[in-house]
């Protein structure tokens, strides 16, 4: 195990894909800075590229995908329904892009 004060600390990270029974499909690791990455935010890049697999090698619309407060944002929601995708989870209040304003909060 690796604390943050090692020298040796190596950070990875893993974007799975999975079935509803847990089995994953595919994996993508991420170890460092992209060299040829676009100007969109990484949570975005990241699910857009499973998006895209998805779509090669998947006949059903009928997909919901399920985010932690990281990757979840306002343009990636409107982007997954905008491919007819639902997508379920928790967002930063600054990612919002003024959602807060329009809803009420309890």
């Amino acid at each position: 195990m690796y604390g943050t004060t090692d020298r040796n600390y190596i950070l990875v990270r893993l974007g799975l894909l999975c079935g509803n029974h847990g089995y994953p499909y595919h994996i993508n690791t991420y170890q460092g800075k992209e060299i040829h990455s676009s100007k969109v935010p990484f949570s975005t890049r990241v699910t857009s590229n499973m998006v895209d697999i998805i779509q090669e090698n998947c006949n059903t619309t009928r997909l919901t995908f399920y985010f932690d407060n990281f990757f979840n944002n306002y343009d990636l929601l409107v982007m997954l329904s905008e491919l007819k995708m639902r997508a379920i989870g928790t967002i930063r209040p600054y990612r919002s892009n003024g959602a807060g304003a329009v809803m009420q909060l309890s």
